[in-house]
């Protein structure tokens, strides 16, 4: 502990409570991380299918615990007088906020669990895409090795017959990936893999404030402001990574530079956003000297967001 059993004691009467209550505490909450805590992070990994409930209460507990500490301290502020008094204070502050980390775990580990009761798997929507099969999306999508007969398993999942998807496309479907597959490991996201929320959140890139705060963006407003942003990067735009972005096209030779140039930077912008995938040119066509580029890029939801470019 970072100080000594004496110095915890007088704290503890000094707020008014019992000898020994601190230090009950912080032996308890050294035990939950050393022993409780691994397993927690296991199961919000997907490496365990279950968590014991248990290791949840004790938790809570914990909680319950400092949030009562906490409260004394907040009632004893005008009394405290020494240095110790203050790191005592700044210790049991940092405690309690690693404590509430834990009940953010999901988010962090970017599971799709929300709460104690797991599959193990990360839900979201999938648009067939033209001509594309079940056999492709168990293999692209799912990342299945046995995609031959996964098939089978998405079909089954979403009550599908021969006559509910076509060639043309469009169907959506309910697709799930373990945990552990390499599709659903998102790391520009923060919160917990499921649905829209793959997506993620950003802030509204035109500073606006909503209800006292920062305005937000919705999941899609995001996706679309973050095509926008990576569109019109230029190398140089951010200082941390001054090679990152497109090379600015001058001269006579526009229409060759957009094709080959061009084209080939904006795949490598794109593919540094794991939220989105899939950049395809539609059309480039050449007006009074510059070119035009329209193109789409699809989300981790199948989404498609079209956007028109001046080179």
């Amino acid at each position: 502990m970072a100080f000594t059993t004496l110095e915890y004691n007088d704290f503890s009467q000094k707020i008014g409570m019992p000898i020994g209550t601190i230090t009950t505490f912080l032996n308890d909450f050294i035990s939950f991380y050393n022993d409780r805590f691994p397993l927690i992070v296991s199961y919000f990994s997907g490496k365990r299918n279950f968590i014991e409930e248990d290791n949840v209460q004790f938790l809570n507990d914990l909680i319950n615990r400092i949030e009562v500490i906490m409260g004394n301290v907040s009632n004893s502020e005008s009394i405290f007088t020494t240095y110790l008094d203050h790191e005592i204070v700044d210790y049991l502050e940092d405690v309690k906020s690693e404590l509430i980390f834990v009940t953010k775990m999901s988010k962090f580990l970017r599971s799709a669990l929300t709460n104690y009761n797991y599959s193990g798997t990360v839900e979201f929507d999938y648009s067939l895409a033209q001509g594309e099969t079940l056999e492709d999306v168990a293999k692209g999508v799912t990342d299945s090795t046995d995609y031959n007969n996964a098939w089978v398993d998405i079909a089954q999942r979403n009550d599908l017959s021969e006559l509910d998807y076509t060639p043309e496309g469009g169907k959506v479907l309910i697709l799930g990936i373990r945990l552990t597959s390499r599709n659903s490991a998102v790391k520009g996201v923060i919160d917990n893999i499921s649905g829209q929320k793959i997506l993620g959140k950003d802030i509204n890139r035109n500073i606006t404030f909503a209800n006292d705060d920062l305005e937000a963006l919705g999941y899609d407003a995001t996706a679309k402001q973050a095509v926008e942003i990576l569109a019109n990067l230029f190398r140089g735009d951010v200082p941390e990574f001054k090679d990152f972005g497109r090379q600015p096209v001058v001269g006579q030779s526009k229409a060759a530079f957009a094709l080959s140039t061009t084209v080939r930077e904006m795949f490598k912008i794109f593919s540094t956003d794991d939220t989105l995938t899939d950049f395809t040119v539609i059309d480039i066509q050449e007006s009074n000297g510059d070119v035009h580029m329209k193109f789409e890029v699809k989300t981790r939801r199948a989404d498609i967001i079209d956007q028109n470019l001046t080179v």
